[in-house]
């Protein structure tokens, strides 16, 4: 298991972009902006779960805007998680965004986690879709420790709301 993991943190080590452009310059290009957003989610392990996250656009060229390293987190009945990785969004409108992400999820149950062993840790991977503000992901998790030897590796999905704020 461990070559995959190595294998696979080669692989977004590999995707992300390893330096910002200037911060000086206010057109699109060679612009570094922080884009927050938060939203609520319904999934395993963690159930419903509220949280938020900062995708760090690089700019630069059209085909490049809206795309940039991604780190989220968030709290739910089942536990909490928090992940990172690489993510692309563009605005749609006010409060709308359309895009998609692909991150390394570290997740933490608690005594009541949805079809996962309670007080576990879990290392994944995880894809989602955002559509209109409306995410769906789908994702694979092993467990790291706990106290059940039960459910060591699970699949992870969620259905929810993303929410762009500030200034898109």
């Amino acid at each position: 298991m461990i070559p995959r993991i190595t294998a696979f943190l080669a692989l977004v080590a590999a995707l992300t972009p390893l330096r910002a452009s200037a911060q000086t310059v206010t057109d699109r290009a060679g612009v570094f902006r922080p884009r927050m957003f938060i939203g609520v989610q319904f999934g395993t392990p963690t159930g419903m779960l509220a949280g938020g996250g900062v995708l760090f656009e690089m700019g630069g060229r059209d085909y490049t805007a809206g795309v940039g390293p991604l780190i989220t987190g968030g709290v739910g009945a089942g536990g909490f998680r928090i992940a990172g990785g690489i993510g692309a969004l563009e605005p749609e409108g006010p409060a709308l965004a359309t895009g998609l992400d692909m991150q390394l999820v570290v997740t933490r149950t608690n005594d009541r986690p949805r079809h996962a062993s309670s007080h576990g840790t879990y290392l994944g991977v995880e894809a989602a879709l955002v559509i209109t503000d409306v995410r769906l992901s789908l994702g694979f998790a092993h467990r790291l420790a706990g106290t059940a030897a039960e459910l060591r590796n699970i699949l992870t999905w969620s259905v929810g709301v993303q929410i762009p704020i500030g200034r898109w």
